[in-house]
């Protein structure tokens, strides 16, 4: 999910996690990150400084895949 550290991000954020989803959020800042780190994300991304596809794909393999 981009943007988790706005309102609607948030919310979107808690509705997958109640949903059961695995939730990857991306933050452009460390006060972003720091927004977002409370709202039950399991992966968080600095988009600035990391590629978000690559992160979700390394945390997909480490998780284990629900396919």
């Amino acid at each position: 999910m981009h943007g988790g550290a706005s309102g609607v991000g948030s919310h979107a954020i808690q509705v997958a996690r109640a949903l059961g989803a695995r939730v990857a959020v991306t933050a452009g800042s460390a006060a972003q990150a720091g927004i977002v780190r409370g709202t039950g994300c399991e992966i968080l991304i600095n988009y600035r400084d990391e590629d978000f596809v690559e992160r979700v794909r390394k945390a997909d393999r480490r998780l284990g895949s629900r396919r």
